[in-house]
């Protein structure tokens, strides 16, 4: 089970992590096959830019065990391996175990929260698990990869916001004030338990229980963005007649 600080930790890089994974979604979406070449520290793709990468770890799916690239035998200490390190030094100033041991077992799920804590912690553009026979090796992408043009919009912010709650456990309270000042959305204290954060369209009304956990999300667009007459106005009527 991880640890109380791994869990505050992965919080905190949680949205605005998955964020960026959505991003190199869009990015390689039609990219083609991939090619990863560890002597060169590059993750390349049929149809798209070859990216330049750090290497974390690897999962072994028989043991069910994460192995840092550091630790790594048969993975020779190399300038890739550098964000690992830097990892296990962030790990033991913040005495956060599952960061400086070499090996840890748990479900591959716990390798998605620790690359997205990497992706945070180290600046990184995003994370790519790249399958192989029995496991997986995740590395860090670490070539910068442009925002899409909705990133900051009220669709994209309350996918973000919706997916990472519903795939991974964490405080959502501390996670959604994290990714808000990290992508420099205005936050406002509505109430004991709401808030009302601004969008580039729109505004999302958040409500939360006594422990923290959302219970209601609502998207509010602006009135200039809202549609008006012609089509639109007869896409959104809701009489029964129409």
């Amino acid at each position: 089970m991880a640890t109380a600080a791994f869990k505050t930790l992965f919080a905190h890089h949680a949205m605005a992590s998955y964020a960026k994974q959505l991003t190199l979604s869009d990015a390689v979406q039609d990219a083609g096959a991939w090619d990863l070449d560890l002597q060169a520290g590059t993750l390349g793709f049929a149809n798209a830019p070859t990216l330049q990468i750090g290497l974390l770890g690897s999962y072994g799916e028989a043991a069910g065990t994460w192995l840092w690239a550091w630790a790594n035998k048969n993975m020779a200490p190399s300038s890739e391996t550098n964000v690992a390190t830097n990892m296990r030094e962030i790990g033991r100033t913040k005495s956060i175990p599952e960061l400086h041991e070499p090996e840890t077992h748990d479900k591959e799920n716990f390798c998605h929260q620790l690359a997205m804590i990497a992706v945070g912690e180290t600046q990184a553009a995003a994370y790519y698990r790249a399958p192989y026979e029995g496991g997986a090796a995740y590395l860090t992408i670490q070539t910068p990869i442009p925002p899409t043009p909705d990133k900051h919009r009220l669709g994209r912010v309350q996918r973000v916001i919706a997916e990472s709650t519903s795939t991974f456990e964490m405080n959502h309270r501390t996670a959604l004030d994290a990714y808000f000042k990290s992508e420099g959305l205005p936050v406002e204290q509505t109430g004991e338990n709401e808030i009302l954060a601004s969008a580039e369209d729109g505004d999302i009304r958040i409500r939360f229980d006594a422990d923290g956990r959302i219970t209601e999300m609502k998207g509010l667009l602006r009135a200039s963005t809202k549609p008006t007459g012609g089509f639109f106005n007869r896409l959104f009527r809701k009489d029964k007649n129409s």
